[in-house]
């Protein structure tokens, strides 16, 4: 069997850290060439993961290269481009999250996977998180009834990354919101079949960025100049759906809490639900009862 051949746009570190490693453990994939306009950061990839091609121009990769497959690593401003160029080339694409960093981008890449009929994907890996994968069923056979509220957070008590990538809408299109909070907004609107909205309330804050005192200290081992930072490090929003669903949402990349992390509520005209620790709550008989479930990661058909 001919082995699916895959092209990388971006070499930093979701490239190397992540998306060529797992690519290397499919027997049926190889990765035949990478792209990044710092010629030296695609020279390094190439060499570290054995690629026999890399080039400083992903069109000139997409014009010389057979790929069935691309992975977009690039910042958040720069994914519709290349993956646009990808897929009318004739590849599907993986796309870092989020998709896009604006809804027009977004819907760009949307309607071209369509017209050319490739497969376009975000890479929300929370989706097969088991506890997720249980929910989504859950909700879906109707054990919790009707759900009419639902709370989904990613929080961190100090994680602000201090990359320019992030901190810097030139480059990242936004802050938190788009960096963490899109798992939050993902993984409850999957678990819940992607209800309708009608309405939405939210804000936006910078309370920890562009003060001196945090970034002098840094995080993770590296500082930041507040003049660069002109990104939210805090969001939340509620949103009404049809059918009488309210859903919160709460993601930062500080803030003064006990524990951070991805966690989710569900609330049910038959019963209730927490991510983590993955807990049930019922009334069985007249009886309020806690279920408490732990599990695998489950196989993925990644025909599907």
């Amino acid at each position: 069997m001919e082995k699916i051949k895959v092209g990388i746009v971006g070499c930093g570190g979701m490239a190397n850290g992540v998306h060529i490693p797992s690519y290397k453990k499919l027997p049926d994939v190889e990765v035949v060439a990478c792209a990044d306009i710092n010629e030296k950061a695609a020279m390094n990839t190439a060499k570290k993961h054995n690629i026999p091609h890399y080039y400083i121009d992903y069109h000139k990769m997409f014009e010389e290269e057979s790929l069935d497959a691309v992975s977009i690593c690039t910042p958040n401003v720069f994914h519709k481009e290349p993956a646009i160029l990808a897929m009318k080339n004739g590849a599907h694409v993986l796309t870092e999250k989020p998709m896009a960093a604006s809804l027009n981008d977004a819907k760009e890449m949307y309607y071209t996977a369509k017209k050319y009929n490739r497969i376009l994907i975000v890479g929300f890996q929370t989706r097969f998180y088991p506890g997720i994968v249980a929910l989504k069923n859950i909700v879906r056979e109707g054990l919790l009834g009707e759900i009419y509220y639902a709370r989904s957070w990613y929080l961190r008590r100090w994680g602000i990354p201090p990359s320019l990538t992030f901190i810097n809408r030139k480059y990242s299109g936004g802050g938190s919101l788009l960096d963490i909070g899109c798992y939050a907004v993902d993984t409850i609107l999957h678990i819940l079949g992607y209800p309708k909205p009608k309405g939405v309330f939210s804000g936006i804050f910078t309370k920890f960025g562009r003060d001196p005192y945090f970034a002098e200290h840094g995080c993770w081992g590296s500082k930041w100049r507040i003049e660069e930072f002109d990104v939210e490090d805090n969001a939340f929003g509620m949103i009404r759906f049809e059918k009488d669903l309210m859903v919160l949402i709460e993601t930062n990349w500080a803030s003064y809490i006990r524990e951070d992390g991805l966690n989710l509520t569900l609330m049910g005209t038959r019963g209730g639900a927490r991510l983590e620790p993955f807990e049930i709550y019922r009334d069985v008989n007249g009886f309020r009862t806690t279920t408490n479930l732990q599990g695998d990661f489950p196989k993925i058909d990644t025909q599907q």
